[in-house]
């Protein structure tokens, strides 16, 4: 007689093999995904470090230019109805006079050189010589600096005796500078032209400007270096404006 099995006692044993219930695929995942965040960021700093690095010139600029936050500032326009200082500091000349000439007839030296500066239809200044020379240079502090600074703290300082007489201008939008140019011959034998220059009074810049021309039949002006500064500022701040080096 065929018998049966034994009965079992006590719950039954679970599968061999249970699958994980899903919030603990859940939560596995989410601490895999915070395991690698670290990692994540430590990529990102890198990543940015090597993309606006420091040898990056647009970090200096946000809006990605690329200027130099070192550089000098741009040189600013005049403002129209203020008052300006406007002294020649350099004039260099063409080996030549126009015309393809010598210079001095005589005994073929450099030229002596003059200017003078017309504003309004009016002749505000007229330099004084600069003999034998192709580059002219006038200085528009008439004392050392080093000197001036001490007498200006002291007191004893006055404007006219400091600074030579260049032209002054009020800044307008239609009215013009004219610089005429000439070799001063000894007394008697007049003068040579070296050519003339007109500037709009607009144009001109605070600070030092350089103009260059062409040689031409008529002209003979290289080059013409101009300092520009306001009336209105300090004693002590208008000669250290003026006292930049006047080189060749």
């Amino acid at each position: 007689m065929a018998q049966s099995p034994p009965p079992t006692s006590g719950t039954p044993s679970p599968p061999a093999s249970t699958p994980p219930a899903p919030a603990n695929r859940g939560r596995r995942t989410w601490a895999w995904l915070f395991g690698l965040l670290p990692i994540a960021l430590v990529v990102g700093v890198i990543a940015g470090y090597l993309a606006w690095g420091p040898d990056d010139p647009t970090r200096a600029d946000p809006n990605g230019s690329g200027s130099d936050p070192t550089a000098s500032p741009a040189p600013l326009t005049l403002q129209i109805g203020r008052d300006y200082y406007v002294f020649v500091k350099t004039i260099e000349l063409y080996p030549r006079q126009p015309g393809n000439k010598t210079w001095d007839k005589l005994d073929k030296s450099a030229p002596d050189i003059r200017y003078s500066l017309t504003w309004n239809g009016h002749t505000g200044y007229t330099s004084d010589t600069r003999e034998n020379t192709l580059i002219g240079l006038w200085d528009p502090i008439t004392i050392d600096v080093a000197e001036a600074l001490p007498m200006l703290g002291e007191g004893k300082l006055e404007l006219r005796s400091t600074l030579n007489q260049g032209a002054i201008i009020n800044a307008t939008d239609d009215q013009t500078l004219t610089i005429d140019v000439w070799d001063e011959d000894p007394t008697g034998l007049g003068k040579d032209e070296a050519g003339q220059v007109v500037i709009n009074v607009a144009d001109l810049l605070q600070g030092d400007q350089t103009l260059t021309f062409e040689e031409t039949e008529t002209n003979a002006i290289k080059r013409i270096v101009i300092g520009t500064t306001d009336t209105a500022q300090p004693l002590q701040s208008l000669i250290e404006a003026l006292s930049s080096p006047n080189s060749p």
